[in-house]
């Protein structure tokens, strides 16, 4: 399974996915590509589906890494969800501090903490 280990690669995908997002009309709240996986959060206009901004994302971001020849494979689906306000700012944290996160506790216990507000 191919990696992003090397800090620069997960910065150019996070740039690319902001790219893309702005050519979409779409705003990125939170990014944070990890060695193996990427968090997102992003409000999209009403004009674009979740699996189709998601297909460009995965899309571009990959063409962007294989022509540096870093071999980017994406895996298949990805997960979305519908955040109430509260969640978002607490969702926001997580990202920004994600390799903190992931040391101490998963996403789920995160998310019901966020309900308390």
């Amino acid at each position: 399974m191919p990696y992003l280990s090397v800090r620069e690669d997960r910065k150019r995908v996070a740039h690319e996915i902001r790219q893309i997002a702005n050519e979409e009309g779409a705003l990125v709240i939170a990014v944070y590509v990890m060695i193996d996986h990427t968090h997102l959060l992003v409000k999209l206009p009403n004009s674009i589906a979740p699996s189709v901004f998601m297909g460009a994302v995965k899309r571009r971001s990959a063409f962007c890494m294989n022509q540096n020849e870093q071999v980017v494979r994406w895996q298949r689906g990805f997960g979305a969800f519908h955040l109430s306000e509260a969640q978002g700012i607490a969702t926001r944290k997580y990202i920004v501090n994600q390799e903190e996160h992931h040391k101490l506790k998963q996403y789920e216990d995160f998310l019901d903490e966020s309900t308390e507000f």
